[in-house]
């Protein structure tokens, strides 16, 4: 497979970041509005400020964060599996789709339908706050994991198993 060229490289490069770049920050706005801004008189606005930050901003640059990455490895000297830090890079981007169906749509589902039915009330309800406190805990560790991945790209570890290559003989 022919290579880009090296603008095309850079281009690449610049909408990896980039859409990188706003996957985490809306992750951490996420948090904040959750964490910090979050209370009884906002309840409505914030949760569906979430609901849209995730449903516009964050799932479209994750993908884009991957599309980009398919597209480096199949035209540049990257490839898939060339670096295992490329494949677990892969993984880490993988894992928030998954856990967004799972936990972060039914989260949210949930938070809607009790303050539906309590309204302001909400805030101080057990299932609310158990929904929260999952979506938050997940987002957490998915941040973590995103942030990992930075450092994957930064620092590309070799991550190879050394294997002791000692020969034995027999007497």
């Amino acid at each position: 497979m022919k290579n880009l060229p090296n603008k095309g490289y850079k281009i690449l490069k610049l909408i990896h970041i980039l859409s990188a770049s706003i996957w985490i920050g809306s992750g951490v706005v996420v948090l904040f509005l959750l964490t910090f801004v979050l209370n009884k008189n906002n309840l409505s606005e914030i949760i569906l400020a979430v609901h849209y930050i995730d449903l516009l901003i964050i799932i479209p640059s994750n993908i884009l964060t991957f599309i980009t990455g398919i597209i480096f490895s199949t035209f540049t000297n990257w490839k898939f599996f060339k670096h295992k830090w490329i494949m677990l890079k892969y993984c880490i981007n993988v894992v928030p789709m998954i856990l967004g169906g799972i936990i972060f749509v039914p989260s949210i589902f949930n938070m809607f339908s009790i303050i539906k039915i309590m309204g302001e009330n909400a805030i101080v309800d057990i299932s609310f706050i158990k929904s929260k406190n999952i979506f938050i805990a997940s987002l957490v560790i998915i941040l973590a994991i995103l942030l990992m991945a930075v450092c994957l790209t930064v620092f590309k570890p070799k991550l190879k198993v050394q294997r002791n290559n000692r020969q034995f003989s027999v007497i």
